[in-house]
């Protein structure tokens, strides 16, 4: 019992030793045609995530501040609407994209369900970008789009280096 109580007050003392990150595979090279959807560091509309070449990804803040920024800038084809609260008192709300219209089917797209796995919301702020901006606007010719860019928004906000530390990035995770 003392030889327990001694190891612990041990731990306690010691100082705090940075956690080694989990053992991965090599990042294998790749290419594909999805990198052509980033923009370049000088577009005016590049996400927050292409700014850091998807080594960080916005908060719940700076998340809402720039799609607030993208929908002002095309109200003839997004707005931004509440659907509830989150337990710590969070807005939650989405992103509607549509050319109006009845009885187009409406995509309902959910991001940031799992709060470390949160490369969709990213994604989806560059497709809106390129429907508003980019000449995807046909998108929504035959569909209307429904986009919830943080759905664990309380969960998002816990984010640290040390959360899921066998996941490659982005550098701090939900």
């Amino acid at each position: 019992m003392i030889r327990l109580l001694t190891a612990a007050l041990a731990l306690i003392a010691a100082p705090a030793i940075a956690q080694p990150s989990a053992p991965l595979p090599p990042v294998m090279p790749w290419s594909g045609a999805s990198e052509k959807l980033v923009v370049a560091a000088d577009d005016p509309w590049i996400t927050p995530a292409e700014q850091t070449d998807f080594i960080e990804t916005p908060d719940y803040t700076a998340t809402r501040a720039w799609l607030d920024k993208l929908v002002a800038s095309a109200p003839q084809l997004m707005s931004i609407e509440r659907f509830g609260t989150t337990a710590q008192g969070r807005e939650l709300y989405f992103v509607r994209a549509s050319k109006g219209g009845t009885g187009k089917p409406v995509l309902l797209v959910q991001a940031g369900i799992h709060s470390g796995e949160i490369d969709g919301k990213d994604a989806g702020m560059m497709l809106l970008r390129d429907i508003a901006h980019r000449g995807k606007q046909p998108l929504l010719d035959r569909v209307d789009l429904i986009f919830v860019p943080i759905f664990n928004a309380d969960g998002h906000e816990r984010s640290s280096p040390w959360n899921r530390p066998n996941q490659r990035g982005p550098q701090a995770k939900g």
